[in-house]
Formats: structure tokens, C-alpha cells, sequence
């Protein structure tokens, strides 16, 4: 646990950064920091790891006051990312994540294997990669290589301070999409510094939201959008925060799964029984459940004779059941698509998500109160 307690920073120049708070941060929790700029949100992530010293106040870690510790032992003990990465460019990828290890007397056999495990744990192949330089990699890679140095000794708390603030926009949400997976996997207590509310409410178990060194609000994604402790807060969130709220809320708890579906090699006979029943559009799917496209009722018409596989459209659109509500919409609107088909890695259908069922979710109590969403049959 990280207990932070009346703790203020004051600077010679007589700025306030952070005005007596207080906060506690449970282990294995994501808590986000967030606030316009100047807020405090750094000074306090800093003073955990005594970067800047506290002017007031006491700081403890499992129970331990760090204020009365050795600091460069603190920092070995945590890990610490940031936006501009830190790599050191005359180092190669694997020199740079044994630092810290090489730090603590690791055993150079004990240190390579590490090495070849945060790599791999990132998607960087090892024998590719660890031999490269910074410069070398894509912006993206480089971010991941920060990412996993913080997790070389295997700390148990993580300092990130916006790390992926840097990065073009598909880049920091696919990013954000491993680093949830990654958590999920190290389960690490982790501070995390940003600006952006999305990212805010795509990544944090907790939400503190700063202002003039203050805490304004400490809780969790949903009851800050639906509970604005200030207006402040409110405006901090923005207008759409109804909409906001479809980030919460992943694409396996709304998708329909009783659905009708074509085979692609049934007849096209059978699909104009199935389609008589109202339907306007189906997936098409194979014997084994993988997608294969969808067909129109309009399409019917075009062969009267023959296979589903004869009439039916390849390019179809299609999102993973952890996804968000939020990345759904964006993606039929982008494809100008009345539904997509939920689909594991693998290629299965498991469900669909329509434009029918989010527009009557944006006004559903279940954006107001936990519930089950039921599915909205597409025709």
C-alpha cells in the first residue's frame, strides 16, 4: 500500500504545487492522477519516489515511512516511466533494461534471461531486438522498452508519468490495449500521470482529479461521470459524458449473442427463408463459427441458384468482446455500419453490437445504475 499523508510541496520561489493531501492507494491498484496542467499531478507522483522532497507531510510504503530511508534505494525499487522514455541512446535495447539489475549485482545469466522475458512479454522478438539502439526502434517500441526497464527488478510499485502522451493516436491506444493486458498479468500498484480524461477512463481502477494542488475527487471511473463531486469536475469531463460512459462498458456486456447467421455454403434457397423471417443483414460464418462476411437482403437477388459464399461480402467489420462500447461506435461510424461482429482471436463469432442497441443504451439506465443490457435484434 501507498499512504500518503498531509503531504505538501512548496517551492523556494514560494509556488504551492501540492496543498495538503492525502490518499490511499491499494496494492495492485491502477489509481490515475489527472488535472489541467499545474495542477500537482507530477510533484505528487515525483514525491513518492522522492525525485522532489515533500515539504510537509509523510509518505509510507507497506507501512514504511520512505522519507527516512536511503532515496537512491527507494528508486531501484520502483519503477518509473515517462513520457519522454529515458532510453540511453549509446546503449543498446538490452543494456538499457539491465541497468537497475546490474545495479542490484544480478548474475549476468540471471539478467539475460530477464531480459528475454520483458521483451517477449512486450511482443519484441530478443534476437531481433535486444542487440538494436534506441534510434533504431519505432516510437512505439521504444515505449514499450520503457515500459518493461521499469519492470527489469520486478518492482512492485510503478511511477508512470503520461508515457504514451508522446505518441501518435493508434499508437497510444494500442499501447494502452497491451498495458492493460500487462497489468492484468504483473498486477503491479501503479500511479499514473495524465491529462486526457479518456485515457484516464480506459485505464484507472480510481480517478484522482487535481486542481491548484488539491484533490477534488478521488473515486472510480463511473461515479466521476456520474457524480461530478464540482463543477470544476463537470467541466473537466466535458459535455459528453453520457457518451464517455460507453468507454466503461466492454463490448462482451452488450453484444447480442442469439442471433441468426448464415453458413457459407448453404444454399442461397435457405437464406431467403431465413432472411423472410425480417431480417435485413446476416454474418455469414463457417462450419467451425469463423466469420467469413455478411449478406443484404438485396443481395439475394443477385444469383438465384448456388452457395451463401456466391452473394456474400468479404469486407466486413469486426471488433475483440474487451473492447469498449466507445471503440465500437467510433468503429461503425467510421465504416458506415449498421452492426459489427464480435470475434475472439481466433476469428469466431461470438455476438454482434448494432447501432439499434447503443443508441438505446446512450439513454438506458444502465449508463445510470450496474445492470444487464439486453440484446437488440438487428433487422
Amino acid at each position: 500500500m501507498i499512504s500518503l499523508r498531509d503531504i505538501s510541496k512548496k517551492f523556494p520561489n514560494g509556488f504551492t504545487a501540492v496543498d495538503n493531501i492525502s490518499l490511499e492507494i491499494e496494492p495492485g491498484e491502477l489509481v490515475v492522477l489527472i488535472g489541467s496542467s499545474g495542477c500537482g499531478k507530477t510533484t505528487t507522483l515525483k514525491m513518492i519516489n522522492r525525485l522532489i522532497e515533500p515539504s510537509a507531510g509523510q509518505i509510507f510504503i507497506n507501512g514504511e515511512d520512505v522519507l527516512q530511508g536511503d532515496p537512491i534505494e527507494l528508486r531501484r525499487n520502483i519503477g518509473y516511466v515517462i513520457q519522454e522514455i529515458g532510453l540511453f541512446p549509446h546503449m543498446t535495447i538490452a543494456e538499457n533494461i539491465a541497468l537497475v539489475p546490474q545495479l542490484k549485482k544480478w548474475s549476468k545469466a540471471k539478467i539475460n534471461k530477464r531480459v528475454n522475458e520483458l521483451l517477449e512479454l512486450v511482443g519484441l522478438d530478443p534476437a531481433v531486438s535486444a542487440k538494436k539502439f534506441p534510434h533504431e526502434l519505432s516510437g512505439g517500441q521504444r515505449q514499450r522498452v520503457g515500459v518493461v526497464r521499469a519492470l527489469a527488478v520486478d518492482p512492485p510499485i510503478m511511477l508512470m508519468d503520461e508515457p504514451f502522451g508522446a505518441l501518435d493516436p493508434i499508437t497510444r491506444e494500442q499501447l494502452q490495449d497491451e498495458f492493460l493486458k500487462l497489468q492484468a498479468t504483473v498486477k503491479k500498484t501503479i500511479v499514473f500521470v495524465t491529462h486526457d480524461m479518456d485515457e484516464a477512463l480506459k485505464l484507472a481502477d480510481r480517478i484522482v482529479v487535481m486542481h491548484q494542488g488539491r484533490i477534488l475527487q478521488c473515486a472510480r471511473p463511473r461515479e466521476i461521470l456520474r457524480n461530478p463531486a464540482n463543477d470544476f469536475v463537470r467541466d473537466f469531463v466535458g459535455a459528453d459524458h453520457t457518451l464517455k460512459q460507453l468507454s466503461l462498458i466492454k463490448v462482451r456486456e452488450a453484444m447480442q449473442t442469439d442471433i441468426s447467421t448464415l453458413y457459407a455454403d448453404e444454399s442461397i434457397a435457405a437464406a431467403r427463408e431465413k432472411f423472410a423471417q425480417g431480417y435485413r443483414s446476416m454474418v455469414v460464418i463457417d462450419r467451425r463459427g469463423i466469420v467469413k462476411g455478411y449478406v443484404n437482403k438485396v443481395h439475394l437477388n443477385e444469383v438465384r441458384e448456388g452457395p451463401v459464399s456466391q452473394i456474400m461480402r468479404t469486407r466486413f467489420s469486426s471488433i475483440g468482446p474487451d473492447k469498449s462500447l466507445k471503440e465500437a461506435l467510433t468503429l461503425m461510424i467510421q465504416r458506415d455500419a449498421g452492426y459489427i461482429a464480435v470475434i475472439d482471436e481466433r476469428g469466431t463469432l461470438l455476438g454482434v453490437v448494432s447501432t439499434n442497441s447503443l443508441h438505446q443504451l446512450v439513454g438506458e439506465p444502465y449508463l445510470e445504475v450496474e445492470g444487464e443490457v439486453e440484446g437488440i435484434e438487428i433487422s
